[in-house]
């Protein structure tokens, strides 16, 4: 990417690196239009909170929206790509859709795609 103007925050990728000590843990991401001065406090601004869970047998992932008054919500498709995840997983659901995924048992890297709509969270369970 050489420039934000090419930037479109509906579509990335979200690598996580699963740590088995670690139960919980939270980050966001925060996106506006790149362009409006000040757009957090005209509530042009979406901050988008990811929550993991870790659990004998499970890992869940939460994600959550927060919108500013004047953004409107979207669809986003999220390539999640978990490193040093320790086996392959027996199935991964998401707002009660089994999804399809890929695991590399050499590099220990689990992949999957969702599609989520900001305007509500939604959980994602991997058994394993």
């Amino acid at each position: 990417m050489q420039s934000t103007n090419e930037y479109d925050g509906n579509t990335f990728d979200l690598h996580y690196y699963f740590d088995a000590s670690v139960e919980k843990s939270e980050r966001e991401v925060y996106n506006d239009d790149g362009v409006t001065r000040n757009a957090y406090n005209q509530g042009l601004f979406e901050r988008l909170a990811f929550e993991s869970e870790t659990k004998k047998g499970s890992f869940e992932i939460e994600f959550e929206a927060e919108l500013g008054d004047h953004y409107s919500a979207s669809t986003k498709v999220i390539n999640v790509i978990v490193h040093n995840f320790p086996r392959q997983p027996k199935r991964i659901k998401s707002h009660g859709k089994t999804l399809e995924f890929s695991y590399d048992t050499l590099s220990k890297v689990l992949f999957f795609a969702i599609e989520w709509n900001t305007l509500k969270a939604i959980e994602t369970k991997i058994r394993f």
